[in-house]
């Protein structure tokens, strides 16, 4: 379900974790290497848990803790991710072979990072790796895999023996009182992206499915969207953003427009205001419980008024 996080209220679509005992090195199919050894459950998980995560240790360069996961669909983008903590300032390397290798050297901090990486490939059995390939760390903690068949991380879903979905969010709040008549109004809200998901569109919100809303366009990653009585206009702007940024959208005469973080990204001066007399439902992140954010939204609100750049700012 929808939670509270410091950049805001995280909204998620639905995704499933494929790796089986998802926090555990021995059960099912086990990871292992050549010279690698682990312990587990005898340190501190991220969420504080005691005992809950695992220390591995590796005696030299080109050492892989590794395991597999058979039976999954064929060319699908796929992402692995691993919480891992170490030496601030060591590196540690992933490895993800789908139909071959890739992969990404990551500095570790001294705190928990969830790292990830992903790929597309033909083949149903994927191999998911931690590595001193080009890394220097040799003794780190891990916690909580992850393998997904999207083209970005979400958050963990445990597992044990059979893959887990975790549904999608749904928010809604049921609108009293509220219409949007032929007359001027502003909708803010900040918002950040987990990633970008070409198989649908993604909405920040919506007010009466389609009578008001904005989203990215699915399979255009820097393409804004607004809606507004079934009327669209479209941006440009880069759609992965992993900090907060500020989006309006206002009817200020006949005049819609979108603007992102004060500046005007899209505008139509031909737009016909049309009354919608009575507004039920405000949804955030999803259209008609569709075409899911995977991202975060904080500081929802509607003005009554075409709020100056200034209003915005500091609404």
């Amino acid at each position: 379900e929808p939670r509270f996080e410091k950049e805001g209220l995280l909204i998620e679509g639905a995704s499933t974790n494929l790796k089986l005992y998802s926090n555990s090195l021995s059960s099912g199919i086990p990871w292992a290497g050549a010279g690698v050894t682990f312990v587990e459950n005898n340190t501190i998980a991220p969420d504080g848990a005691s005992n809950t995560a695992h220390t591995v240790t590796f005696t030299d360069t080109n050492q892989s803790l590794e395991t597999y996961t058979p039976g999954t669909s064929s060319g699908v983008y796929k992402t692995y991710s691993h919480f891992v903590k170490g030496v601030a300032g060591e590196t540690i390397t992933l490895i993800l072979d789908i139909s071959g290798a890739v992969s990404e050297t990551f500095t570790l901090d001294g705190t928990w990072q969830r790292l990830s990486i992903g790929k597309t490939g033909a083949d149903t059995t994927v191999y998911t790796k931690i590595s001193t390939v080009s890394a220097t760390a040799r003794v780190v903690e891990v916690f909580g895999a992850q393998l997904e068949a999207l083209p970005f991380a979400t958050s963990y879903i445990p597992t044990t023996t059979s893959a887990v979905t975790r549904s999608a969010d749904v928010c809604s709040v049921d609108a009293e009182n509220m219409s949007a008549k032929n007359e001027d109004f502003t909708i803010v809200v900040d918002s950040s992206t987990i990633g970008h998901n070409t198989a649908d569109r993604q909405s920040i919100y919506a007010i009466d499915i389609n009578k008001i809303s904005f989203s990215w366009w699915n399979g255009a990653e820097n393409t804004p969207l607004g809606y507004y009585n079934d009327f669209a206009i479209t941006g440009v702007h880069d759609y992965n953003q992993s900090s907060l940024s500020r989006y309006a959208q206002k009817i200020s005469g006949t005049t819609h427009s979108i603007s992102i973080d004060g500046v005007e990204n899209t505008s139509n001066s031909g737009v016909t205001l049309n009354s919608i007399a009575t507004i039920s439902t405000i949804e955030l992140g999803s259209i008609s419980s569709t075409q899911f954010l995977y991202g975060h939204i904080k500081n929802f609100k509607i003005y009554d008024k075409a709020l100056t750049a200034t209003e915005v700012a500091l609404s």
